[in-house]
């Protein structure tokens, strides 16, 4: 059959409802769209993971801290003390210092040591059993050419298994020229025995002299004297008594 017999029998064929062509078009533009959209978002979502993973990484990482410079050359504040007794007050505030330095550094040299009863003198406080020596300011003058006192204080004392007596007090100067670092008396004319004492003497930063003696004789409370043939300190431990105490007064 030829085009044109087919064209009269089934006469003209209408235009197709779809437009293939523009279909063809518009899918061809929907595919480009949909690829740049693709590459789009996948450009997005890394960035947003790269910006998720810095900043965790920004806020793990230590805070710099800045540490002042210290300097060495700071002084230490000193832990010791000045004798001063201008007033009632600063002389009292002066011996129970004094009082307090020697209670630790007997116990530092002897830490055995039991502090005894001691008879008090005229004016001077009672000294009861396991309390240490009660330091006083006594201001007292030169007698007979003897060194004068500015604090004085004494207490019995027990260690080693000997009992006896600790005392010290400080001069404002030394008599007679300086101090004697080290001396010993016996006395074998004692009533009741024979008496032995051993005597430390220092001279302080300020200039002043401590004295810090021990005795092998002891007292009950019928105020009976006691002789031990040894002092309950030695005079090594005398010593080491002296320099701490000595170590704490100031110029």
């Amino acid at each position: 059959m030829t085009r044109q017999l087919f064209d009269e029998v089934i006469g003209e064929v209408p235009a197709p409802a779809v437009d293939v062509d523009r279909i063809i078009r518009r899918e061809r533009r929907g595919a480009a769209a949909r690829r740049f959209g693709l590459a789009s978002t996948g450009g997005l979502a890394l960035l947003a993971v790269g910006a998720l993973v810095l900043g965790q990484s920004l806020a793990g990482a230590p805070t710099p801290t800045t540490v002042p410079a210290t300097s060495d050359a700071t002084p230490a504040v000193p832990d010791g003390f000045r004798l001063v007794y201008a007033t009632p007050e600063e002389a009292a505030q002066s011996a129970r210092r004094i009082s307090a330095e020697l209670d630790r550094a007997v116990l530092a040299a002897a830490p055995d040591r039991q502090w005894l009863f001691f008879p008090s003198a005229p004016g001077d406080p009672q000294q009861p059993d396991g309390k240490p020596p009660v330091v006083r300011f006594v201001d007292k003058p030169v007698v007979n050419g003897e060194e004068s006192q500015l604090f004085a204080g004494r207490s019995g004392i027990a260690s080693g298994g000997r009992k006896g007596s600790l005392s010290l007090h400080i001069a404002p100067h030394a008599v007679g020229g300086p101090p004697v670092p080290v001396t010993t008396r016996r006395d074998e004319s004692a009533p009741g025995g024979v008496y032995l004492s051993h005597t430390v003497s220092v001279v302080l930063a300020d200039g002043r002299v401590l004295v810090v003696a021990v005795h092998n004789r002891s007292y009950t409370r019928k105020l009976a004297p006691a002789f031990q043939e040894e002092t309950p300190l030695s005079v090594a431990q005398l010593q080491a008594i002296a320099d701490a105490v000595a170590a704490k007064v100031l110029a």
